[in-house]
């Protein structure tokens, strides 16, 4: 049994320093749950830079002091990032590959990371890789490396519009909910999500992938966040659901849910999905939005059961008939023709340029000098009252009306955490249990050769088969969270009296400012089940229960076991 005893815990854009909260819930929702053998973890706070503006240097600054930080550590230890800093634990990673290639010592880690924005397939630096956003000198840098030989543990939910962007961009419907979801789905993966089975975060139909050295998590969302806007101002879930359907077959058509994980796969133009069973998809969310028009007062469609059956044996057969081969061409087509990839050289070079001239200026420099002393007290407030509360917070009618709006979309927003020390457990003691729910995403057997998809927390032997079926809060860490850091960044307030470095060294409270806790497919749409035993394992395909009256997949249909994970038949509890 390996005992990870320490877990250094780096927080997101805006939030150099992760709140105590976020570290307990970063140990307990996230670590615990998928790293094996793990008995207990001494949470340490690495500093970031964590800058909107000059994305790129804060991350190489962050490279720096994760590298310090991990020296310090007895080993083995966990590195856990959400946002951009899990672009830094994916430069470290290749760095300590490159020194493992050179016969240096190399640290046992483990990486672990939400909201991973170089996830291969999904995430939007590989996407549109190549492609840099001017002024914020943020460059796509690709897909995060599979083959380096360090356990990584991948964390993404459902519509996050970083870590699960559109596949087809060109898709505006998909595009925008993935915009939304930047907003509604990435920033909250702590206070709504879970791999704890036992926690009532825990989302059934949770995708598990092994693509190399990566294991893929694949959070499934029950609802669109392109529709929580009129949630927040209090629209009635009933009235939405006349109208979800619909447009989430519109959502998923932006995806090829079919992909593995771990398989870089850029935007591309055309979406695979054949028109005839996108049609009937189509209506089958009508009927089903009717049906549930007809539930607001207190009926049902007539004949809904029997128009339901009949339209997902339809569906299935044109997804056999038509959407297998459509599928194959439109794949053809889209690798020899991709306007994405073509902007991508003639913009990247061009925006880093003009970057460059920018940075030379110090026009970054000076910019987050004004913008961090401001945004970062406000973010880490936001951390530490609105999305990870402290459990001996007093009553605030600014933050309890806050949370109480945000319920509308993250029913679990604002439930105080506790500490870790009581909560983390030994992984093994849960594997029984982690195994018990979930569905696998079904893949092609040419597309299997590189990827185990298993059942989400399913045990498959290679024999087995399975049956279709903003007041400035927030002022320092709480005393038992360290903090490790070389060097106090120029943009970030010191921590304060309270909070221990990696090297002891107590900050005198007198002078030193206080530090913010912040930041932080596919079986040719067949209606049989098939399995087939690849070289690293079992792939197995279960045909899930739909979202809409369509059964068959995204490679004809739009709607595999990823994709379908997240119906609200299956799940209460996601965003």
């Amino acid at each position: 049994m390996r005992l990870l005893t320490n877990a250094l815990i780096m927080d997101g854009t805006t939030f150099p320093v992760p709140s105590q909260g976020f570290m307990d819930s970063a140990v307990r929702d996230f670590i615990a749950p998928t790293v094996p053998d793990a008995a207990g973890y001494t949470p340490i706070a690495v500093r970031q830079r964590s800058q909107i503006i000059g994305i790129n240097g804060s991350v190489e600054g962050g490279i720096d002091l994760l590298l310090d930080a991990m020296a310090e550590q007895n080993e083995p230890f966990v590195v856990f990032g959400f946002s951009q800093s899990t672009v830094v634990t994916m430069r470290v990673k290749a760095e300590l590959a490159e020194r493992k290639a050179r016969g240096e010592e190399v640290p046992e880690v483990i990486f672990v990371g939400i909201g991973v924005g170089n996830r291969p397939n999904g995430g939007i630096a590989s996407r549109l890789a190549g492609i840099t956003i001017p002024f914020f000198d943020f460059t796509f840098n690709g897909a995060a490396p599979t083959d380096l030989g360090f356990e990584t543990i991948d964390i993404v939910r459902e519509f996050d519009g970083l870590a699960d962007t559109p596949q087809f961009l060109f898709n505006p419907v998909a595009t925008l909910n993935a915009i939304f979801g930047v907003l509604f789905v990435h920033a909250l993966y702590g206070p709504e999500v879970s791999l704890d089975p036992n926690s009532p975060k825990y989302v059934p139909g949770t995708v598990v992938q092994q693509y190399g050295d990566t294991t893929y998590y694949w959070i499934p969302t029950e609802d669109l966040p392109l529709f929580d806007p009129f949630r927040l101002f209090g629209v009635p879930e009933q009235v939405i659901d006349v109208f979800e359907p619909f447009f989430r077959v519109l959502v998923d058509a932006g995806y090829d849910r079919t992909i593995p994980f771990g398989e870089p796969t850029p935007a591309q133009l055309i979406p695979v999905i054949d028109p005839v069973t996108f049609a009937i998809q189509l209506a089958g969310a009508v009927v089903e939005g009717a049906n549930n028009a007809a539930r607001i007062f207190g009926g049902q469609l007539p004949g809904y059961e029997l128009l339901t059956a009949q339209l997902e044996s339809l569906e299935a057969l044109s997804a056999n008939v038509i959407g297998v081969p459509y599928r194959n061409a439109v794949r053809q087509l889209n690798t020899y023709f991709n306007p994405f990839q073509a902007f991508a050289a003639i913009e990247g070079p061009v925006a880093t340029a003009f970057d460059s001239v920018l940075n030379s200026l110090g026009v970054p420099d000076l910019l987050n000098l004004i913008i961090d002393p401001v945004l970062f007290p406000l973010t880490a407030w936001a951390e530490d009252n609105l999305l990870y509360p402290r459990p001996d917070a007093p009553p605030n009618v600014l933050t309890d009306t806050l949370i109480h709006i945000l319920r509308r979309i993250a029913p679990h927003l604002g439930v105080p955490t506790v500490q870790t020390d009581d909560l983390a457990s030994s992984a093994a003691e849960n594997e029984t249990t982690r195994r018990s729910a979930g569905q696998p995403l079904r893949l092609d057997e040419d597309e299997s050769e590189n990827a185990t998809p298993l059942a989400a927390e399913t045990t498959v032997d290679d024999d087995s088969s399975i049956e279709d079926a903003t007041a400035m809060g927030n002022e320092a860490l709480p005393e038992d969270a360290t903090v490790a850091e070389e060097e106090v960044d120029p943009h970030v307030e010191a921590l304060s009296e309270d909070q221990t470095l990696a090297e002891d060294e107590v900050l005198e409270a007198d002078g030193t400012p206080a530090e913010d806790d912040a930041l932080s497919e596919d079986e040719e749409t067949s209606s049989e089940t098939e399995f087939s035993t690849t070289a690293s394992g079992t792939d197995v395909a279960e045909k899930p229960a739909s979202r809409t009256p369509g059964t068959a997949d995204n490679a004809g249909t739009g709607d595999s076991a990823a994709g379908q994970g997240g119906t609200k038949s299956s799940t209460g509890t996601a965003a």
